[in-house]
């Protein structure tokens, strides 16, 4: 039995009584419960903080997961639509960017100085992409291809202050293979300016591409291109630059051409 109870007393007899009795044993009279003291302001006060804290830290939590799961995601979509560093080329060891297309189909690798622009992305360098986009020589670094296969698309537009880089996709050219190019450049009217050499070899990947060179009168430059068929289209990358600064950077245009691959 606790203290309590043996200190309780009937408040008619004087009788000891116990806490939990209604009745007095001895007198038999109603006996009187006593009220329980009241909780101070301090004490509640510290109750309701004490009450409040989990639900405090499991939003604090659910927050700065939701910040981080929202952080990450970020992350992750900018590494999939912008150029990652890499090692430079071996032939002058200037930096390098790896430009990867938004859904991951090709990736190339150019200099890290150039304006590079994805015009299915609608992504680009403000006012630069838009006269990237108009700018003749894009176009013309695809020909003669753009008059064998209308459904050429350009996927991919560079630029630096001597040289373009233009990537572009067909279906209609994978069904093209790589040792019937020459034949059929040769037999395609190409008034605009003229085939110099076409030859087959490997890229960097081991894939099998044929390699172009050619003049264009309009305007005036020498172009390198790459075609790379592959199961479903084929895919072509063309370097294009000054007549008189072609032959100083053939050798990082074959590493830039060379890189391409389609994934």
């Amino acid at each position: 039995m606790n203290s309590q109870a043996t200190t309780r007393r009937c408040e008619n007899c004087g009788q000891p009584v116990l806490q939990s009795d209604i009745e007095c044993w001895h007198c038999g009279v109603k006996l009187k419960h006593p009220e329980p003291e009241p909780i101070s302001e301090v004490e509640e006060s510290q109750e309701e903080v004490g009450a409040g804290v989990p639900s405090l830290q499991v939003l604090f939590y659910a927050v700065m997961t939701a910040s981080i799961a929202l952080a990450l995601l970020f992350v992750v979509r900018s590494l999939g639509q912008r150029p990652r560093l890499i090692a430079g080329f071996e032939t002058d060891g200037a930096m390098v960017v790896e430009l990867i297309a938004p859904d991951g189909s090709f990736s190339i690798e150019a200099p890290s100085q150039l304006i590079w622009y994805f015009p299915q992305a609608k992504r680009g360098q403000g006012d630069a992409a838009a006269q990237m986009v108009n700018d003749p020589q894009f176009r013309a670094a695809l020909q003669p291809w753009h008059d064998l296969a209308p459904d050429v698309q350009i996927l991919l537009l560079a630029q630096a202050e001597s040289a373009i880089l233009t990537v572009a996709r067909s279906e209609q050219l994978g069904q093209l293979a790589v040792s019937n190019v020459a034949s059929s450049l040769a037999n395609e009217p190409f008034p605009s300016g003229a085939v110099l050499a076409t030859t087959k070899g490997s890229n960097r990947a081991g894939s099998t591409v044929a390699v172009i060179t050619l003049e264009q009168e309009d305007p005036p430059m020498l172009c390198r291109q790459h075609f790379l068929p592959d199961s479903e289209a084929a895919y072509l990358a063309a370097i294009c630059s000054d007549p008189e600064r072609f032959d100083d950077q053939s050798a990082v245009f074959d590493a830039i051409l060379n890189s391409l691959t389609v994934r």
